[in-house]
């Protein structure tokens, strides 16, 4: 006979952020997340907080990684048309920003979500609900009126996930508490099979399900930074665990740590041997950071990296201090993430070439060649991709501002970019004030009173006040009657 979980579906809600210049960070606090039946019928919680201000969440600490906020077993399955997201503060710190010094109004608690198209949740299945909060559009650094706040009008971006698998994203770090083992058990033999363990995430988020690799290559690290076993995670009161959703729900480990973690970034200032110098990026300290053989370094999120680390490289580094009295000032990595950092630049020219495109950039006053593979991927800033044809018009014009970043794992003459990202520009006024010319796949977004929804350009009123991110017309592009190109469109009642 079939359990009433067997007639329920999973849904996993993962928040992401964008690139945010303004801030140093910005902190909402989730209280709930619903989902809304099509019939509008009444909504269906997935996920509350225990605390009644709200989980709070740093959106500018998930720029590599997304954070798993739930993974709920138990939702009925239906058709759903609209996610609730209810939020009850949002306040951000640092930068050089009006509303990082101000203190920010939500215009309303309760935000509701429309995709593009409905969704289902059905018996034994999975679907993941990917929130990219989108800091640099919500916040648009206006001072509301004489209330000296400044205005969070929340732009997120859902992609809805109901395929085979959940999209191969940067592993994210879960904490909690150990809360039991979990084996499959032969019934033709009686040894138990331990294949991972429950993990209480705390604050209502429900206890998610964390497997060990089929392989063998999950690694945990005890209390002191040192490899251990299975056995250990028993006693545990606190584990920090990186690793992946599966498509099933579950999340598949690749590292585990006993009790606290420290974690640094910063930029690589020297190395020496089995050592090496960060400097902290909050606060420009230097730290002294040790490695050894269980150190795993990582290239980006999840690429085993066999090269050598160079000063200059941006690192995510997580670890413990050692607590030993005869050595409390050592840091002991356990895991490496290093990043290549992106250098803005003007795009003054692209080529053709064999299997890519030879780039010209403009960087301190001196020009540069640069070559981008025919793979790499060419996005605006924030937001969706970039025909390397269209750009090579606009490039053309007067140039681009651009960001570069470079693939430190290809030593090569010229340098070689792994990725280019196109500074968009940003028009803010009334519609009639600008000639449009909509991208194909543009996101077109009204936004009234903290809500949104996703629109058509034939639903936009004639005299809307929008803020549109694209590329401005250049003046040998004007004769085409087009002044923008136009990648998100935010229409404000």
């Amino acid at each position: 006979m079939a359990s009433d979980l067997d007639q329920r579906g999973t849904v996993a809600v993962l928040i992401t952020d964008g690139p945010a210049d303004e801030f140093d960070e910005l902190w909402v606090w989730i209280k709930s997340v619903s989902l809304i039946p099509g019939d509008d019928g009444e909504p269906v919680v997935i996920y509350e907080s225990d605390d009644p201000e709200g989980y709070k969440v740093d959106l500018l600490d998930l720029r590599d990684q997304e954070f798993i906020l739930t993974v709920n077993d138990n939702v009925p399955p239906g058709v759903y048309s609209k996610i609730r997201l209810k939020v009850l503060d949002v306040q951000a710190e640092g930068g050089d920003s009006t509303c990082a010094e101000l203190e920010v109004k939500l215009p309303s608690g309760k935000i509701d979500l429309n995709p593009r198209e409905n969704f289902e949740v059905v018996p034994g299945g999975t679907l993941v609900i990917h929130l990219d909060v989108d800091v640099d559009k919500s916040m648009q650094l206006k001072v509301a009126g004489k209330s000296g706040k400044c205005i969070f009008r929340p732009v997120i971006f859902v992609d809805i996930d109901t395929e085979i698998g959940i999209p191969e994203r940067c592993p994210r770090v879960l904490t909690g508490a150990f809360a039991g083992y979990i084996s499959d058990d032969d019934e033709d033999d009686a040894t138990i099979n331990i294949i991972g363990f429950n993990l209480d995430l705390g604050n209502g988020r429900e206890t998610i399900k964390v497997l060990f690799k089929d392989n063998g290559e999950t690694i945990i690290f005890d209390e002191k930074g040192l490899v251990t076993g299975i056995d250990s995670l028993a006693d545990a009161d606190e584990l920090h665990v990186r690793g992946r959703l599966n498509s099933e729900g579950c999340f598949v480990a690749s590292e585990i740590v006993i009790g606290g973690v420290e974690e640094f970034k910063g930029v690589v200032k020297s190395t020496h041997d089995d050592t090496l110098i960060l400097v902290l990026s909050n606060d420009l300290r230097e730290i002294e950071v040790t490695l050894s053989d269980d150190t795993v370094i990582l290239n980006g999120c999840d690429t085993v990296f066999d090269g050598v680390i160079l000063p200059g490289m941006f690192a995510r580094v997580y670890g413990k201090f050692d607590s030993s009295e005869e050595a409390t000032n050592i840091f002991r990595a356990l895991l490496i993430m290093l990043r290549p950092q992106p250098v803005s630049s003007l795009l003054t020219n692209i080529e053709d070439a064999d299997q890519g495109y030879n780039l010209t950039i403009l960087n301190g006053g001196e020009s540069f060649p640069v070559f981008l593979p025919g793979n790499a991927v060419v996005k605006l800033e924030g937001d969706g991709f970039v025909d390397i044809d269209r750009l090579k018009d606009w490039v053309d014009c007067e140039g681009r501002d651009v960001k570069v970043v470079y693939d430190d794992t290809v030593i090569s003459d010229p340098p070689t970019a792994e990725k280019l990202i196109v500074v968009p520009d940003v028009f803010e006024g009334n519609i009639n004030e600008m000639d449009f010319s909509i991208e194909k796949n543009a996101t077109i977004f009204e936004i009234e009173n903290g809500q949104q929804r996703l629109i058509e350009m034939d639903e936009v009123e004639k005299d809307a006040e929008v803020v549109a991110y694209g590329i401005e017309a250049c003046e040998s592009e004007v004769e085409e009657d087009i002044d923008f190109y136009v990648f998100v469109l935010l229409i404000f009642k």
